[in-house]
């Protein structure tokens, strides 16, 4: 999807969050397992800014702390609580990728209502990675930071 964008001017909202995503259809998401997965399977940023209002449904929670720590190469685990089985965005602003290579990643949250995603320290970049997560039928956002630093060097005596 993310290379369809790259190769054409036909799906700007695949690349950044600065355009809008396609709007999110809950009843088509629950019955028609074709409409999920491709939902599930595009990249678009944006997403995280499809959070309903406030008092319109439950609000998303974080369950992984706010701040993380992490060093180049390593994992950091983010998850947050949304209504089970629909979809949960997270996107970084900043530096590293998620499981599927990219700087943003939409899964399924499981049955518990639990959305987790891995977000990867590259290797040569360092600082804070602000993260954002929404779900589409929750209300809010939830914020993240993963500071990645550099591995510590070996002291020659």
């Amino acid at each position: 999807s993310v290379l369809k964008a790259l190769q054409s001017s036909a799906f700007p909202e695949r690349l950044s969050p600065a355009f809008a995503s396609e709007p999110f259809n809950a009843v088509k998401f629950a019955r028609g397992p074709s409409y999920a997965t491709l939902y599930l399977q595009t990249c678009e940023p944006g997403r995280v800014l499809q959070g309903l209002p406030p008092g319109k449904a439950e609000s998303i929670k974080r369950v992984s702390p706010y701040l993380q720590e992490i060093v180049q190469g390593e994992i950091a685990t983010l998850t947050v609580r949304s209504k089970a089985n629909f979809p949960c965005t997270f996107t970084s602003y900043d530096n590293g990728i998620f499981d599927n290579g990219l700087s943003s990643q939409t899964i399924l949250a499981d049955a518990d209502g639990f959305a987790r995603v891995h977000f990867h320290g590259i290797t040569g970049v360092g600082g804070d990675s602000k993260i954002i997560s929404a779900s589409p039928v929750n209300s809010g956002q939830i914020k993240f930071v993963v500071f990645t630093k550099a591995p510590q060097q070996g002291v020659t005596p």
